[in-house]
């Protein structure tokens, strides 16, 4: 992904090799937006998303997980359950906040 703009992933392999990129770089943050088509919070929160991935294209990562089409991703493997949801961890902390908004 280009720094300041949104990628897409769907799996553990794809995060990994985003992190990985990210410790590269020196970027601390990776943000993850779980959304799904037809889902109307996923579309009122691109716009606020894109805005702050280039906001803060200097510390971090930014991507979307369509949650349909990535579901073992979505549920099992990082256990979001609703749509959006946007799970964020910065640097080495173990803290993780998660917003979420509507189940899917």
């Amino acid at each position: 992904v280009v720094p300041g703009e949104v990628g897409a992933l769907g799996s553990v392999r794809q995060l990994t090799a985003a992190m990985d990129a990210a410790a590269k770089s020196r970027r601390t943050l990776i943000g993850l937006k779980f959304e799904r088509v037809g889902c109307k919070p996923c579309v009122e929160t691109e716009e606020p998303y894109a805005r702050v991935a280039a906001e803060l294209h200097e510390h971090g990562l930014f991507f979307t997980v369509d949650a349909m089409e990535a579901k073992t991703f979505c549920k099992e493997q990082v256990c979001a359950s609703s749509c959006p949801t946007i799970p964020h961890s910065l640097g080495k902390s173990a803290d993780c906040r998660i917003s979420t908004s509507k189940q899917f």
